[in-house]
């Protein structure tokens, strides 16, 4: 199958100019690989590229476009009703900022970016070992998520999705846009505006965990769309940017170094924060982390 993918062509095109006979990027995308489906995602459809398991992408899905000063890449709504524009970067930084800023401040927010083929782009970027400064052991790469990889065509999506589609909606999960405020909105998200980090609401003062914000960015806020496993509320498949799975009270997810942990969707959402962001103690002084311990989410 890698052999017979036609770099030249987008995931969904549909004939193949390698050779005669040999299948299509849409073919190829639509095959179901067995490890990319956990067993207990009983959302996935037979022989329509599912995928289960999507990366981590912090707080925000994409890194900042220069040419337009905001985000390259579109989300859904968080009840997958509607598409929404996420902005990225500009919900963590001064309004002033230029987008090295913007983007230097995602980078140690997540670990994965959608970029482009050619590189050489503001917004590409590959994340080192040496980038992880939290350390491999206490960062996040891989969630379940069983509403990502097949949608079919919709409003939403103008072509089919799979597991081959780039687009960090249907590949990747991030914690709450929300984490700004003192509390999340109805619903799990809103403009842009609503996410502004610059009044340094994220924490009370520089390293310390003494402001609830954190907590109320992620899972904390038990119930609402944010939070882990509420995705299996919606039926909107590949619509949804937040973790979740079949399996009861959590789920499970890879760290940088390898190791596998069930998270449990009651998991303190400053923790929660923390194990999603590489470089949380060099974040901008509003939002600086203090280390997290692993005892904190060991299981």
């Amino acid at each position: 199958m890698y052999n017979s993918w036609d770099k030249t062509k987008s995931y969904w095109n549909s004939t193949s100019s390698l050779g005669v006979g040999l299948p299509s990027n849409a073919k190829i995308g639509n095959t179901s690989i067995g490890v990319l489906k956990c067993p207990d995602d009983y959302n996935a459809l037979q022989n329509q590229g599912n995928l289960s398991y999507v990366v981590n992408s912090g707080f925000s899905l994409s890194l900042t476009d220069p040419t337009t000063n905001g985000a390259i890449s579109y989300v859904s709504s968080a009840d997958g009703t509607n598409s929404a524009y996420l902005t990225s970067g500009l919900s963590f930084v001064p309004s002033t900022s230029t987008t090295l800023t913007n983007n230097d401040v995602i980078k140690k927010m997540g670990i994965m970016f959608p970029g482009t083929s050619t590189g050489g782009n503001a917004w590409d970027y590959n994340t080192t070992p040496a980038s992880i400064y939290d350390g491999m052991s206490n960062t996040l790469l891989v969630s379940e998520n069983t509403l990502a990889g097949y949608a079919p065509v919709s409003s939403i999506n103008p072509v089919q999705a799979n597991w081959a589609c780039p687009l960090p909606t249907f590949n990747a999960f991030i914690g709450s846009p929300s984490i700004c405020l003192a509390s999340p909105p109805a619903g799990g998200g809103g403009a842009s505006g609503n996410y502004n980090c610059t009044g340094g609401l994220l924490q009370a003062a520089p390293n310390t965990d003494t402001n609830t914000t954190w907590k109320n960015a992620s899972n904390s806020a038990f119930g609402t769309f944010d939070s882990i496993n509420y995705g299996q509320n919606i039926s909107t498949k590949g619509a949804f940017p937040y973790s979740n799975s079949a399996h009861p009270g959590g789920c499970n997810m890879v760290f940088c170094d390898g190791a596998v942990r069930f998270i449990p969707s009651t998991i303190d959402g400053n923790v929660y924060a923390k194990i999603l962001t590489p470089a949380g103690a060099r974040l901008p002084t509003y939002m600086k982390q203090l280390p997290v311990n692993s005892d904190d989410f060991a299981q």
